[in-house]
């Protein structure tokens, strides 16, 4: 019997803009816009490669700083930061600030930027595609 929140993985596809929710106890997939996920940051797209600071919308510019070897452009949200690879367009760093758990820190450590196998970004053999 699994108790609490069924064991999921998550897949996110830039290239397709999309994101695969796997549910591996039902052996479901739930295919998504990158659009409709909570958590995108509109960038201007006249801007998006190299964008200053100021393009990211919805939040505080905190600048630019290294992370990973790669240069990022800081955003402050409500209760976290965000710092984007101004190249990548991707998270490299993220601070989560929380009143009764603390300071969380997610970096990124290392970044492969070779194309990756097409394979990855696919529901697996095996796994349904249910609806929203």
């Amino acid at each position: 019997m699994v108790t609490g929140q069924q064991p999921h993985v998550v897949i996110y596809d830039p290239v397709m803009e999309k994101v695969i929710k796997l549910d591996m106890l039902h052996r479901t997939a739930v295919v998504t816009p990158m659009t409709q996920v909570g958590r995108t940051i509109k960038i201007d797209p006249a801007v998006r490669r190299g964008f200053p600071c100021r393009a990211a919308q919805g939040g505080k510019s905190l600048g630019v700083r290294w992370v990973a070897g790669l240069e990022t452009c800081g955003l402050g949200l409500p209760g976290r930061e965000l710092w984007l690879s101004t190249n990548y367009l991707m998270p490299l760093m993220e601070v989560r600030s929380d009143m009764q758990r603390g300071e969380l820190t997610q970096i990124l450590m290392k970044l492969d930027v070779t194309e990756p196998d097409a394979e990855l970004f696919e529901v697996p053999a095996g796994y349904s595609v249910v609806h929203p």
